[in-house]
């Protein structure tokens, strides 16, 4: 309560700049945080033999490993399902 009395005493001021202190280094952190992130690597895959093509130009999806799968993601949003032509054939031969 005697710091809010005396507004403009040294204090204050070095209270609140360390308010804003603590708050610059957490956006430095943040910014190199973000900075850092394409220089990790995570290997995201979704090669299954089934691709879901969206109406509209909205994308596709390629990480299905059966037909029905597939289906049932383009069910009510729209869309159809392919095979994979980049999925590598299946070694099981009967």
């Amino acid at each position: 309560m005697i710091l809010a009395a005396t507004r403009h005493s040294p204090l204050v001021y070095r209270a609140t700049g360390n308010a804003e202190e603590a708050f610059m280094r957490t956006i430095i952190l943040f910014v190199a945080a973000l900075a850092a992130l394409p220089l990790t690597s995570v290997d995201v895959r979704a090669d299954g033999p089934w691709c879901s093509y969206y109406t509209n130009g909205r994308g596709t999806n390629c990480g299905f490993y059966s037909y029905e799968q597939c289906m049932a993601n383009v069910s009510g949003i729209g869309g159809y399902c392919q095979r994979n032509l980049a999925y590598p054939p299946s070694t099981n031969r009967r």
